[in-house]
């Protein structure tokens, strides 16, 4: 199936306040058609962009002289035939842009043929189709490295807990997305946060954030601590609907503050265990409307031990003498 789906799916975000007010400023969206491992490109760029595809090589392999070109402009195939005259890839770009207004060729400072769509932004498309020219060109004829898309800027962050709406136009339900907190000006990215395509979110009364700060002895944020959070089975209903009816375990990483923070449905039971120390604790989240964050730590919200020694669930071996 072509990677060119034109299928628009939905992208919510829970977007907190406390999780990136003063350290970015921007969001970055990624999608992954393979795994939820990636590989991950992004959905949006530094800037309002055209769909782009760059030439192999510096010159033609061989004349295209009554040869064609079929390219996906948008929604549009341009069927494009060079004519006589037509050498280098000066030639070649004058040939294009004579032939449709909806695609510009160019060549670049190291002298590769560029093409991009006259249209701006992640609704642009620009895609390689075949003909007998495309490969004398050093164009890409596989996908994904023949298709191309266009880009809407990063999205800035406001202030206020909300949702945002994501949108990928080319989308599918099938595929892995996530996104990260991003500093703009110092490069900073965030331990990224998963999206789930066309999800129905709660409402954020139903949600509480808990949080983490890991510190060394010296009170040196310990960057990249692994925290993990299980929701434990049968943990309950919220509106009919049943919360954490199987183990659910997401693993996650401290950022460069030695913070992590989860949005996390209220009066839920869930285990929170911090990798490198023997913190292990079984926690019920706060459902009082006013507690709006905690954290997952707090001795007021787990049992009579605040701190649980992790033990490995490892089948015991038989006892055999020598």
């Amino acid at each position: 199936m072509s990677i060119v789906t034109r299928q628009r799916v939905t992208l919510p975000a829970l977007l907190l306040d406390a999780d990136w007010q003063g350290k970015y400023n921007r969001v970055q969206v990624y999608r992954s058609r393979v795994s939820e491992a990636g590989p991950f490109t992004g959905l949006y760029g530094p800037s309002l962009l055209p769909a782009v595809l760059v030439s192999s090589g510096v010159r033609p392999t061989s004349s295209v002289v009554d040869k064609t070109l079929e390219l996906l402009v948008d929604n549009t195939t341009v069927s494009i035939m060079f004519p006589t005259g037509v050498t280098g890839y000066a030639s070649v770009a004058s040939a294009i842009n004579a032939a449709s207004r909806l695609v510009h060729a160019d060549v670049d400072t190291e002298g590769r043929l560029t093409l991009s769509t006259a249209s701006m932004g992640k609704e642009s498309v620009l895609a390689v189709l075949g003909g007998d020219a495309a490969s004398l060109l050093g164009l890409p004829l596989v996908e994904p490295a023949s298709v191309a898309f266009g880009e809407d800027p990063w999205p800035l962050l406001t202030e206020g807990n909300k949702y945002v709406y994501f949108e990928d136009v080319n989308g599918s339900a099938d595929y892995f997305y996530q996104f990260r907190y991003y500093n703009s000006t110092l490069g900073l990215l965030s331990s990224p946060k998963q999206l789930f395509p066309d999800a129905s979110p709660l409402d954020l009364s139903q949600l509480v954030t808990g949080f983490v700060r890991v510190l060394t002895g010296g009170g040196v944020p310990v960057k990249n601590r692994e925290i993990i959070v299980r929701t434990l089975p049968s943990t309950g209903l919220l509106g009919g609907a049943l919360v954490g009816g199987f183990a659910g375990e997401g693993r996650f990483k401290t950022d460069a503050k030695g913070e992590f923070s989860i949005p996390l449905v209220r009066g839920i039971t869930i285990e929170v265990f911090v990798t490198g120390t023997p913190i292990a604790r079984t926690l019920v989240t706060p459902t009082d409307p006013e507690v709006t964050s905690f954290n997952l730590l707090s001795p007021e919200l787990g049992k009579d031990d605040l701190f649980n020694v992790q033990i490995p669930h490892l089948k015991a071996a038989t006892r055999r003498s020598l």
